[in-house]
Formats: C-alpha cells, structure tokens, sequence
C-alpha cells in the first residue's frame, strides 16, 4: 500500500480521533513529511522508542 492511500484511510478512519486527524491534515501538502510517517512502519526495539512523536505508522506483532 502506498503511503498515499494509508494517510488517506486515517484520515477517513472512525477509530481516529480528530485531533490525530486535525494533526495529519496540517501536513498535507508536505510530501516529504507524509512519506516519513506513513511511508514505513515505525521500529519498537528493547530500548524503546527514540523519534519524535506524533501520526506515524506502527507495525503491529
């Protein structure tokens, strides 16, 4: 799936709350930004995470 198509089905996801999707429609036309959180899944190590936070993609075990 492109990273194109995940941003939109958050976005028009009922279990997102609308802050999350206030947050995501505010980076819109920013391509780059939108590749980096919906492009890849987001890494959980024994260390934790280390990234900043926001609307991001996580892989799910």
């Amino acid at each position: 799936m492109e990273y194109t198509e995940v941003y939109e089905a958050w976005l028009h996801s009922p279990k997102i709350d609308s802050d999350t999707k206030d947050e995501i429609k505010s980076i819109l036309k920013d391509e780059k930004e939108l590749e980096h959180r919906f492009g890849s899944y987001l890494k959980f190590g024994t260390a934790g995470l280390r990234a900043k936070m926001g609307a991001v993609l996580v892989a799910s075990a």
